[in-house]
């Protein structure tokens, strides 16, 4: 992310936050540093997320998970207030879209029209193991049909914001995305533990990545079920 913009020198003047977990805005103190002017962006509410996350409480979480990357204190820098529905870059519009739960609540993605190209933040994945401890089976519902919301607009590039780097951005993961989260509402009412689940869905994505996540919504999901 620090690396210049290429292939010919770019200004990098905004970062667009698509929701409120820190690992989507924490960079913009290096981003900053390395391109300065470069301000984040992002919408009410979501900024609302993101000052949650910034608070004392949430400090050692993002620290266990990145350590020696979370900036403290001064140098912490937050994203401003989008106060429009577009930016406009270079002449290209990208529309903001309020498309509400994916993998936590008042989540939003960027549709850029004249590239046929759909910026998901973490609505969608491209195989990487779905962070769901923030859903239950209502949610993950929801968040099955926004995903048809992105299908609807018939993009041909959907950009998640967790995935294989190796992988391209084909539109399939949106559907892929939707049978990952019916998959795991199946198992987490067939197990009853959080190994279970895990071995489950491993058996079923035995590819997919990050099974740090995995087990977090896993235990998340044991413990509501649990009650």
């Amino acid at each position: 992310m620090t690396r210049r913009p290429g292939p010919r020198p770019r200004r990098l003047s905004r970062i667009y936050i698509t929701h409120g977990h820190g690992d989507h805005w924490l960079g913009l103190a290096r981003l900053a540093q390395r391109f300065p002017g470069a301000t984040g962006l992002a919408t009410a509410k979501v900024l609302a997320r993101v000052e949650l996350e910034a608070g004392p409480a949430m400090a050692g979480y993002w620290e266990s998970i990145l350590p020696g990357e979370v900036p403290t204190g001064a140098e912490k820098v937050l994203p401003q207030l989008l106060t429009a529905d577009t930016i406009d870059l270079e002449g290209n519009e990208l529309r903001v879209i309020k498309i509400g739960q994916a993998d936590t609540a008042e989540s939003t993605i960027v549709h850029i029209p004249s590239l046929g190209a759909v910026v998901t933040g973490d609505l969608a994945y491209n195989e990487v193991h779905m962070m769901t401890a923030e859903t239950g089976e209502t949610e993950r519902v929801r968040w099955a049909a926004n995903l048809d919301e992105v299908a609807a607009l018939g993009p041909k590039h959907v950009v998640a914001g967790h995935k294989k780097v190796e992988n391209d951005n084909d539109p399939k993961i949106i559907g892929e995305s939707q049978q990952y989260l019916r998959d795991f509402s199946r198992v987490v009412t067939e197990e009853a533990t959080a190994a279970g689940v895990v071995a489950r869905m491993v058996e079923r994505y035995p590819d997919w990545g990050n099974l740090h996540t995995l087990w977090h919504s896993a235990k998340t999901a044991a413990e509501r079920i649990a009650g």
